[in-house]
């Protein structure tokens, strides 16, 4: 085995990691408080940090959000990162094919769900959409079981939020600056146990 190949199957297993924290915080919050807002999870080599977001009112929200995702990947030399959403998702019955033109917010059939969509470096993804199950009352009781997608990059403003290329020093202190001008808050978790 190389060292590339040792270096991928360790960014994999980190973002598994990632994945499955993830997933556990957002069924907490879930069970907790009945929905989850937008947050991004990230590795580093010094440890963990996520970085919350308010609810989006309108796309330049999103887009800001998915800028500064990009934009602390780069300032914090994050290796993986996860992002958490709540959504509304359609899945075709098997042997059934899925309706592209109608918006799955406004589908007769669509679902809650949390996507999960996750990128390490070397160009590993990973995406799952896990249904919301609730009681009777509405309450949520946990979250199902994931709907697999194929682990490539996604399209979309929420795509490839690590770098594609080395950066510089200078890169990554110019990130920081403006972080810092901007009055971002960046949450250090903990030393990363992918890390040690």
């Amino acid at each position: 085995m190389n060292m590339q190949t040792n270096l991928t199957d360790k960014n994999r297993s980190a973002l598994e990691t990632l994945l499955l924290a993830a997933q556990k915080a957002a069924e907490g919050t879930l069970k907790q408080r009945g929905h989850v807002t937008p947050v991004f999870s990230g590795l580093t080599p010094s440890g963990s940090f996520w970085l919350p977001s308010l609810d989006f009112p309108c796309d330049e929200a999103k887009e800001a959000f998915a800028s500064l995702i990009r934009l602390v990947c780069i300032a914090a030399e994050a290796t993986a990162g996860v992002l958490t959403l709540e959504a509304w998702g359609v899945f075709p019955m098997p042997g059934e094919q899925l309706d592209l033109g109608a918006r799955p917010s406004l589908h007769p059939n669509r679902q809650e769900v949390v996507l999960f969509t996750g990128q390490a470096l070397g160009g590993i993804y990973a995406h799952r959409f896990l249904p919301i199950l609730r009681d009777a009352e509405g309450r949520c009781t946990g979250l199902g079981p994931a709907n697999e997608c194929p682990p490539e990059p996604p399209e979309g403003r929420f795509s490839r939020f690590l770098p594609t290329r080395a950066l510089s020093a200078q890169d990554r202190d110019l990130a920081r600056q403006l972080l810092a001008a901007m009055g971002t808050k960046v949450i250090p978790i903990s030393p990363s146990a992918g890390q040690q």
